[in-house]
């Protein structure tokens, strides 16, 4: 093989070739009468900036790997102490709420449903404080079944009975009890209450309360 056809062969290689075959070949020439100092394909150079990327991110993840582990490693007491702590008070919750709040909110239902017909009746004195017998009373109800959705509503139902006997301070103050951002009566509660306060002749805090019951009602009306 002639000076010309060697080069023919090595610049064919250089083209179709990876790098390190590349290089063999040039050892293998290097004996040879032959210009080795022949540009490698720029396809070349670029796998081989690719493969040091790659190296470098790998080099990082095994970095940031090993500083976890680490981490992991020096606080694990304190790390199983958390978690420990998170699943004791996820216990705790679901305990309380199996436990104490199923079956108090079952009973206070039932005892919510004959101060319902009470009200029903316009007898809002017994409705509201009771009999001492059958008849436990919405502020009764609302004070033993703390955490119950029953007891919110009853807050909302002694609201009402104090408005009616024309108690209009403890109405404001069961009313507030009551959970205003509910949906379904929210507009009417919190007008309730500026109806309280006109009665108080209290006008500025009644006209906050109208505002604000109508801004409720729009957004209800919206809602639907």
């Amino acid at each position: 093989m002639n000076k010309i056809e060697d080069k023919n062969v090595l610049l064919s290689i250089l083209i179709h070739s990876d790098i390190n075959l590349v290089r063999g070949v040039i050892k293998k020439f290097v004996d040879k009468d032959i210009n080795i100092n022949i540009p490698f394909p720029k396809g070349i150079s670029l796998m081989a900036k690719n493969n040091k990327n790659q190296d470098h991110e790998l080099e990082n993840i095994e970095n940031a790997l090993s500083t976890s582990e680490a981490f992991i490693e020096k606080y694990k007491k304190e790390i199983s102490y958390v978690l420990g702590g998170i699943i004791l008070v996820a216990v705790i919750i679901l305990a309380f709420k199996s436990w104490y709040i199923e079956p108090k909110e079952a009973e206070a239902k039932d005892k919510i449903a004959i101060c319902q017909e009470v009200f029903a009746k316009d007898s809002f004195q017994l409705a509201l404080n009771g009999d001492g017998e059958d008849i436990l009373g919405f502020e009764a109800i609302a004070k033993d079944y703390k955490f119950t959705k029953t007891a919110k509503l009853a807050s909302l139902y002694a609201g009402i009975c104090h408005f009616q006997l024309n108690d209009y301070e403890n109405a404001v103050k069961w009313l507030n009890k009551f959970d205003l951002n509910s949906v379904n009566v929210s507009p009417a509660t919190t007008g309730l209450i500026g109806d309280c306060y006109v009665e108080m002749k209290e006008y500025e805090k009644a006209v906050k309360y109208f505002k604000k019951a109508r801004k409720e009602d729009n957004e209800l009306t919206a809602h639907f």
